[in-house]
C-alpha cells in the first residue's frame, strides 16, 4: 500500500509532459482530418464514426474557447484592479 503515497512532485514534470504530448496529437488527429473522412463505410481506410468524431471536435472546440475566455477575463480583471488600486500612478 505504501506505493499508492509516493511524493506527488517527482512525477509533475513527466504528467506535464505527457499531457502536452497528447494534447498537440490529439489536435493533430482531430483537426487534420476535418471534412476528409467518411461515416458511409465501415470497410473504407479513412472511416470514424460520425458521432465520435464530432464530439471529439467540439470537446476540443469548447475546451479552448473556454480557456481563451478564463485567460481573457482574468487579464481583464488584472488591468481592472491595476488602474482601481492607482498605486503607480505617485
Amino acid at each position: 500500500m505504501d506505493h499508492y503515497f509516493r511524493d506527488p512532485s517527482m512525477f509533475v514534470p513527466t504528467d506535464i509532459i505527457l499531457i502536452i504530448l497528447l494534447t498537440f496529437s490529439g489536435n493533430v488527429w482531430i483537426y487534420r482530418t476535418y471534412g476528409e473522412w467518411q461515416d458511409d463505410s465501415k470497410d473504407a481506410p479513412d472511416y470514424c464514426n460520425a458521432t465520435l468524431y464530432w464530439y471529439a471536435f467540439w470537446i476540443t472546440t469548447v475546451t479552448y474557447i473556454i480557456m481563451g475566455t478564463t485567460c481573457f477575463c482574468i487579464c481583464c480583471a488584472g488591468i481592472v484592479t491595476a488602474m482601481v488600486s492607482g498605486d503607480g500612478n505617485k
